[in-house]
């Protein structure tokens, strides 16, 4: 999955739903501020970021596992 790609924008909104619908806690919106200085930085606040970098990770291994 590549930044920039639709993919990467459906995974990012899916983990924001997941973030707002509670399953990772409860955050702010001023924790889900976007990120661009880097490419492998998405959000500011640096637990945030872990969790989605996690959640693309647990993304690539389903699409892998079951994409035949």
């Amino acid at each position: 999955m590549k930044r920039g790609t639709k993919e990467f924008y459906e995974v990012k909104s899916e983990f924001e739903k997941g973030v707002k619908a509670g399953l990772f806690g409860y955050l702010p919106r001023r924790d889900l501020t976007e990120d661009d200085s880097m490419p492998f930085i998405f959000y500011q606040n640096a637990e945030v970021n872990i969790a989605f970098r996690a959640f693309a990770a647990g993304y690539a291994v389903a699409k892998c596992e079951y994409q035949q």
